[in-house]
């Protein structure tokens, strides 16, 4: 669970190797992990500093440490269903089958695959 985690702060290309990729050792080959995805990247560019990742950022963050599965939450309450919906699309073209992406949902429950944890 990374929470107000912007992970391509202060590098010029992201990701970079793992040493300077901040939050790696704690997400690396995790079956499950839950992470900020606030901003567009249009959106992030305005907002850089401000503690949040763009969605876009966040699968490459997580396709970078080998996650298994991919959920985005605290999303901007200004984005409606159908800003999330095509944020999420466009992430999806993102992930190459490298990573299973799902969108987070208040009250949703998530189970780890069998055998682990």
């Amino acid at each position: 669970f990374l929470p107000d985690h912007e992970p391509a702060l202060g590098v010029r290309e992201f990701p970079g190797p793992p040493e300077w990729t901040s939050g790696f050792g704690l997400a690396e080959g995790v079956d499950l992990l839950i992470h900020d995805a606030q901003y567009s990247d249009a959106e992030y560019l305005e907002h850089v500093g401000w503690g949040h990742s763009s969605i876009s950022q966040a699968v490459r963050f997580g396709v970078a440490t080998g996650v298994g599965q991919l959920v985005t939450f605290h999303h901007d309450p200004a984005h409606d269903d159908s800003t999330l919906d095509r944020l999420l699309k466009a992430a999806k073209a993102e992930c190459e089958g490298r990573l299973q992406l799902v969108a987070g949902l208040e009250g949703a429950k998530y189970a780890l695959p069998e055998g682990t944890g």
